[in-house]
């Protein structure tokens, strides 16, 4: 795989009429990585997607495509790259495909039809499919594993399968960047992580570059290659994963009084208001259970307070009483 740039801002502006959302952005994205883009709500992603898309325009600044991936118009001198707002639309959609959130209901059209739409940048005046484009249609819809759905009517589809279909329309259409506007919207906890393993996958095996909006904190640290993190009026921070929450970049974008992070395993947890002290000890995995269900009790579990719960791999034991369940001895400390 040969990563290399594809696009980048230069002191890029993006908002609305005179409302500035972000400003002075100076972003670079490779082949071959997922960027997940994290950010509150109101912080600027969908726009800045937008932007870089070409589907909206910037306050000011550039959006620049580089490298082998400009296909230069005739009217143009060769050069390294492009500001985007000088290609055609048809060059553009060469270059950048966008998969967005919006539902799209058709009740005539197949997902070979709906995926077929990808190849119109490279269709001629007749708009007839040639063999080339009907094979990159049948591997588009291989790559996201929807062979057996291919005569299917889109209507008929669950939402996780729409939305592969509108990856594969992305894929069809061959572009060296893929960009997402919260792909996993709407979808349930096993597509959402299927979504985000087929995107990661597309980036790495086909060499794409693949940048994506989403509210999905966990899966983004476990997935993506990089994040960018929006704040409003502030700069972007970009980084690995891991390098942003040991720096606490991470925290300081998704601080809230209503939960904390936890750094030893990146999870997101809730702040239970915990005014009682319980002893806890004994089989890690159940002890790490045992503490969050206590927490919703409003017990703050700590190995030297008393009275203690003893945790085994059969029991716990409370006060000499021997519980089976979890839930039993929750039960008790209520009452």
């Amino acid at each position: 795989m040969r990563i290399s740039e594809v696009l980048s801002t230069e002191h890029l502006a993006i908002g609305y009429g005179q409302r500035v959302v972000q400003d002075n952005l100076e972003l670079h994205v490779y082949s071959g990585e997922l960027v997940c883009m994290l950010g509150m709500n109101g912080c600027g992603k969908t726009t800045l997607l937008r932007t870089l898309s070409g589907l909206q325009n910037a306050l000011s600044g550039h959006v620049r495509i580089h490298g082998a991936c400009v296909q230069q118009q005739a009217d143009m001198p060769q050069q390294q790259s492009a500001d985007l707002s000088q290609l055609d639309l048809q060059v553009r959609a060469q270059q950048i495909a966008v998969v967005l959130t919006d539902r799209v209901d058709t009740q005539n059209l197949s997902v070979f039809d709906v995926v077929a739409t990808g190849r119109y940048p490279y269709a001629t005046w007749l708009g007839k499919l040639t063999n080339a484009d009907r094979d990159a249609i049948q591997n588009a819809i291989a790559a996201v594993g929807l062979q057996p759905l291919t005569h299917r009517y889109l209507s008929d589809l669950s939402d996780g399968e729409r939305q592969r279909v509108m990856i594969a329309k992305a894929l069809a259409q061959d572009t060296p960047i893929i960009l997402l506007d919260e792909p996993t919207a709407h979808l349930d906890l096993p597509n959402r992580m299927s979504m985000m393993l087929l995107l990661r996958q597309l980036a790495h095996e086909q060499n794409k570059a693949v940048l994506m909006s989403t509210h999905e904190l966990e899966l983004a640290l476990q997935a993506a290659d990089k994040l960018w993190l929006l704040q409003q009026q502030k700069p972007v921070v970009c980084g690995i994963p891991e390098d942003l929450v040991l720096n606490e970049s991470l925290q300081q974008v998704f601080q809230s009084d209503s939960y904390i992070f936890d750094l030893s395993d990146g999870s997101f947890e809730m702040k239970h208001r915990t005014d009682k002290s319980i002893g806890l000890d004994g089989e890690p995995v159940r002890c790490y259970w045992t503490r969050r269900a206590l927490a919703r009790l409003g017990y703050r579990a700590d190995k030297n307070a008393s009275p203690s719960i003893n945790v085994t791999a059969e029991a716990w034991v409370y006060n000499n009483q021997t519980y089976k369940t979890l839930g039993d001895l929750l039960a008790n400390l209520n009452r």
